[in-house]
């Protein structure tokens, strides 16, 4: 029996295709981009912090969330980027993904976002600049090796790149060409004035005088210089730090009445500097697709693996991450714009792993039965065709492996980090911290070094979390306690062995300033 005629499979080829992605007006975007920056305090970007450090720095992502829906309350699983990338790209948690620390790779039974679209036809693309959530560590499956960059260089954050204007130039000549481009870089981690270069910093003096530092360059060069000789001390063991640098012989390394507040402030400024870098070059991604005619046919999520904790007098760990469920480490911005999706500020809680199924659902993707994806697809929601989900987010921090724990034992001066020790005294995923955000209201089970503790802030109230409310005769309170005990109990269960890191780990490790021996702050 012969097939159909041409002219019959082209018919069947367009049904089968309006069923797959919907009405015929809104046919399956051909570019998919997932554009995620590390260490991203979401304060500082405008659609955020148009009251507080992020007015004026952003104009570029101000422009695109007038196009865009931007998620108010979404949450990233934890404050480590291994741990927070893999949620991001498999749309599972660390139970699933195997992931509890950096640098490890993804377990091969999470389905990867670029093996999703791969295998929907996509060609994929993986521009890495974050070494610990790099190709080498199985980030990015799915993606050919000639797909592979690592974004080292400022042109790989930018469409400035002949990679990226090839990808549109092909989308421009072949309409039945469609492409993922996955991209994760780092230009906010700390040490952050390894990212600007005098003269970046009075180009942005320049374009910001109001940000001018209130005191004298041979301050701040002083200042600079204690942190660049003394930062992971200062994360780690902050008030121990303090007070031995109180102290020091050296005088130029002495803390001087009234310092910390100082350095808060010069870090703040070397750490807003970079946001407005990081704004530029995405400002040029986006207008590079639109000046290319293909923002109709493109989804483009824009999100952090995690945030970042600069300095508040109640965070046990200032200038960092991992360490701590900070709502500034783990509420992050995520900003989506999608043919037939209407701009507005989503209200409702999102977790990472939405991202994975939702870009899907956009594009119309049919995950397989059997994969392990966890997070939920917002695009009925997005479109209206549904009610947005309540959602909780689960989160916990990371756990404490080698060398990291080498290095608070015995890294050099100003060690033994007691204050780290004590809260993470083993590697045990047991011990990791675990919380919950529902609505409002952020509930934790965290550890003191002696004992567990139940606590609960009310966000809407409290932003920084400096008053628990937790009232174990709240029904509410209990329910969340137990959801918090099973949590705990699904990360446990999922746990693997932990693995001897290489050379090559070490270096990625340094490099990124989580052990001596990266690229540092200069004095300027």
């Amino acid at each position: 029996m012969s097939g159909p005629g041409p002219a019959r499979a082209a018919l069947v080829a367009v049904a089968l295709l309006a069923v797959a992605c919907g009405p015929a007006e809104a046919p399956r975007p051909r570019l998919v981009v997932l554009y995620a920056p590390c260490s991203v305090n979401r304060d500082f970007l405008g659609p955020y912090g148009d009251d507080g450090p992020g007015r004026d720095l952003t104009p570029a992502l101000d422009r695109f969330a007038e196009q865009a829906v931007v998620f108010e309350r979404h949450v990233t699983e934890s404050g480590q980027s291994g741990i927070s990338y893999a949620s991001l790209f498999t749309g599972a948690q660390a139970d699933v993904h195997g992931v509890y620390r950096h640098p490890r790779a993804p377990s091969r039974d999470a389905l990867q976002i670029s093996e999703a679209f791969r295998d929907a036809g996509y060609e994929t693309f993986f521009w890495s600049g974050q070494q610990v959530a790099s190709a080498e560590y199985e980030y990015g499956r799915g993606v050919r090796p000639e797909n592979v960059r690592g974004t080292t260089e400022i042109r790989g954050y930018t469409a400035t790149g002949p990679d990226f204007a090839a990808i549109l130039r092909r989308l421009r000549e072949d309409p039945g060409y469609e492409a993922f481009v996955q991209v994760n870089l780092t230009l906010t981690h700390n040490p952050y004035p390894k990212w600007s270069t005098p003269e970046s910093m009075a180009e942005f003096l320049a374009a910001h005088p109001r940000r001018a530092l209130r005191m004298s360059r041979e301050e701040s060069v002083r200042l600079t210089r204690i942190y660049g000789r003394y930062r992971l001390a200062l994360q780690w063991n902050f008030p121990g730090t303090v007070a031995a640098l109180r102290e020091h012989e050296d005088p130029r390394f002495r803390l001087r009445e009234g310092d910390v507040a100082r350095l808060a402030e010069v870090l703040e400024l070397y750490y807003a500097a970079s946001i407005a870098q990081l704004d530029r070059y995405l400002g040029l991604f986006v207008e590079s697709i639109d000046v290319a005619g293909l923002a109709d046919e493109t989804v483009l999520a824009i999100t952090a693996d995690h945030g970042e904790v600069l300095y508040r007098e109640n965070a046990r760990f200032p200038w960092t991450h991992g360490l701590q469920l900070a709502p500034e480490v783990l509420t992050v911005p995520w900003l989506l714009r999608a043919p037939g999706v209407e701009p507005r500020r989503y209200a409702g809680v999102t977790r990472s792993i939405d991202v994975f199924p939702t870009l899907a659902g956009l594009c119309g993707l049919e995950l397989p039965a059997d994969a392990p994806v966890q997070g939920v697809d917002l695009a009925p929601a997005l479109r209206g065709r549904a009610e947005p989900p309540r959602l909780t987010a689960f989160v916990h921090t990371t756990t404490l492996g080698e060398p990291l724990r080498t290095l608070f034992v015995e890294g050099g001066e100003l060690t033994p980090w007691e204050q780290a020790l004590r809260l993470v005294p083993r590697e045990d995923v047991a011990l990791c911290w675990v919380g919950a955000r529902s609505g409002d209201w952020m509930f934790k089970r965290t550890f003191d070094g002696a004992d567990w503790r139940y606590e609960a802030y009310d966000l809407s109230v409290d932003p920084r979390e400096t008053r628990d409310r937790f009232d174990p005769d709240d029904p509410r309170h209990r329910e969340m306690a137990a959801e918090l005990d099973r949590y705990r109990e699904r990360l446990i269960a999922g746990a693997t062995a932990s693995e001897v890191l290489d050379d090559e780990d070490r270096r990625n490790l340094e490099a990124l300033g989580y052990l001596e021996g990266g690229d540092g702050p200069g004095d300027d």
